[in-house]
This record gives C-alpha cells, sequence and structure tokens, in this order.
C-alpha cells in the first residue's frame, strides 16, 4: 500500500504569498470615492424626499462647521413651517477638512438636482495637515474593519458590510448632528498652535469640485458659497494673512460665476462651542438666518 504524499511545502508559502498580496490590496485600496462609499456615508437615500412636487430643495453642504451649524433635515423643515419658509431640506457633512468624499457626492447630486445647493467656504478654503494626518490613521481603521467583516463574511457567511467608522457619518443620519455638549472654555494658546496647521485646500481636488458645481449649475441648481464665520474671540486671533487669502478666494469664485456669502450672521461669544463650532443656541439662530435666506437664493 503506498502512502499518500504530503502536499509540498512550497504550496503553502505561495498560498501565504497571495493571501498576504491580497491584503495588502484590501487595505491600500480608497475606496472613499466610489458611488457605494458615497451613498452610506452619506446616506444620499435621503434625496428620494426631492422626489414630486413640493416646496424649494435646498441641500447644504460642508465640514463639522454646517454639521453643528444647521439643524438636520426634518428639524430645519419643521422650523421653516413655522417661519413660513417652507422646504424640502438635506443636510451633508464631513469632519475635517479633505474634499475626497466630495466629487462622488456631486456627482450623484447631478442626478436629482436640488434648486439650491449651500456649499460651506471654508471647507473650499483650508486643507489642515492634523486633519490629514488623522484621516490617514481613520483610513487605515477602516480598511482593517473591512478585513476583519469580509473574513467574517467568508467563514461565517455573515455580511460583508464593512461599515465606515470614518467621523463625521453620524451627522448624516437622524437624529443627526453632533452632541452639543457645552466644550471647554475657549483657549486662545490652544487656537493659535491650531492656526499653524492651516494649509490650502489641495488646488486639483479643489478644481474638480468647483468644477463638479459648475456642472450643477448648468442644470439648474443655484450654487451658493457661504462662508460660515467664527467666533468674535477666534476672529480677533485670525491673522490676517489667512484672512485676506480667504477673502481673495471669496472673490475669485464669485468671478467664476458662483453665488458668495460672506459671513452675514454675526453671533456672540455664548453662541459657539469652541473657535467655529457653534452649540444649541447658535444652531438654532444660524439655522433662522438660514432660512431667511432661502427665498432669495433660490430666485434665478
Amino acid at each position: 500500500m503506498s502512502g499518500a504524499r504530503a502536499p509540498s511545502p512550497w504550496l503553502f508559502v505561495l498560498a501565504l504569498l497571495l493571501g498576504l498580496a491580497a491584503t495588502a490590496l484590501l487595505l491600500a485600496r480608497d475606496d472613499t470615492r466610489t458611488p457605494e462609499y458615497t451613498d452610506q456615508f452619506y446616506a444620499t437615500a435621503r434625496l428620494e424626499r426631492f422626489r414630486g412636487p413640493g416646496p424649494v430643495r435646498v441641500v447644504a453642504l460642508g465640514s463639522s462647521l454646517v454639521g453643528y451649524g444647521l439643524a438636520f433635515d426634518d428639524n430645519l423643515e419643521a422650523l421653516g413651517r413655522a417661519q413660513g419658509c417652507p422646504l424640502r431640506f438635506i443636510r451633508f457633512s464631513h469632519n475635517g477638512r479633505s474634499l475626497d468624499t466630495v466629487p462622488p457626492l456631486l456627482a450623484r447630486l447631478r442626478q436629482q438636482p436640488p434648486d439650491v445647493l449651500v456649499m460651506e467656504a471654508e471647507w473650499l478654503a483650508w486643507g489642515d495637515l492634523a486633519q490629514a494626518e488623522m484621516s490617514l490613521r481613520m483610513r487605515l481603521k477602516v480598511r482593517r474593519r473591512k478585513l476583519f467583516l469580509a473574513l467574517r463574511a467568508l467563514l461565517i457567511g455573515g455580511r460583508g458590510n464593512a461599515g465606515h467608522p470614518d467621523a463625521g457619518q453620524g451627522d448624516n443620519h437622524a437624529p443627526g448632528g453632533p452632541l452639543l455638549a457645552p466644550g471647554p472654555p475657549f483657549e486662545a494658546g490652544r487656537y493659535r498652535e491650531y492656526l499653524r496647521t492651516f494649509t490650502p485646500q489641495d488646488p486639483q481636488r479643489l478644481e474638480e469640485v468647483l468644477a463638479a458645481l459648475e456642472r450643477l449649475q448648468q442644470r439648474g441648481c443655484r450654487v451658493v458659497i457661504l462662508a460660515m464665520g467664527r467666533s468674535p474671540e477666534a476672529a480677533a486671533l485670525f491673522p490676517a494673512e489667512l484672512a485676506g487669502g480667504f477673502q481673495a478666494m471669496l472673490d475669485r469664485l464669485a468671478a467664476r460665476g458662483f453665488r458668495v456669502e460672506r459671513p452675514a450672521c454675526p453671533l456672540p461669544q455664548a453662541c459657539y462651542l469652541d473657535e467655529a463650532h457653534l452649540n444649541e443656541q447658535g444652531r438654532a439662530r444660524l439655522s433662522a438666518w438660514f432660512l431667511s435666506r432661502v427665498a432669495d437664493w433660490a430666485r434665478p
């Protein structure tokens, strides 16, 4: 009787190398610019509320400044009805300064263009080195989570939904919005250190976003670039060079054909959690001001 030959150890080596290569590809792949990621992160199924006849359709898009600054979809609509400014509203926000997820979202919006798209100006102006480093760590965390769920689905037949535990995703789901609990008092020293991380937005990605906004305008959507501003104490410390660069960018955007709204809703320091993020009182006041401008923004 002849015994069966044991598999060659080289087969195990080859299988190990193939497994490592597949893992590396999975971890390295950037899914943030895919339609699937966009739909899940921003909960774009909410666009169904724009179908059919009804009041003006408005989207607000921005960083955490928009997430903290404006009430979530249904809440802002209820406030609009109370103010005599009916609208259909969706708020899309993403913590951090990266614009990576914006082009696929704007491509999605072109399929169902709103009447008005309000885009945060600060997000177009500033990249943030500290946030960029954080985003890299977060991307690695997402990849590890994705690998774990993919392996679990393979082993036990579970769903392979990787989820996306990125900062900001929760802002796009009801009840929406970050917790507006009181934060630490404004610290001038900390803010000065934070200002050192400011860097101009990536010009290539910025141009991609602006071109997508222009395509939306060609579909009949009125695009408004809204400067969110900052708290009075932060504004007093904001360097003149950065302020001048920001104003110059707004001028360029206006010259390009976008409607630009410069900070026009001054709020006291008591309305802020920190240098720029609003508390509940500030959110209520900014949301009311926002609603007062919608009819003008929607006008051709």
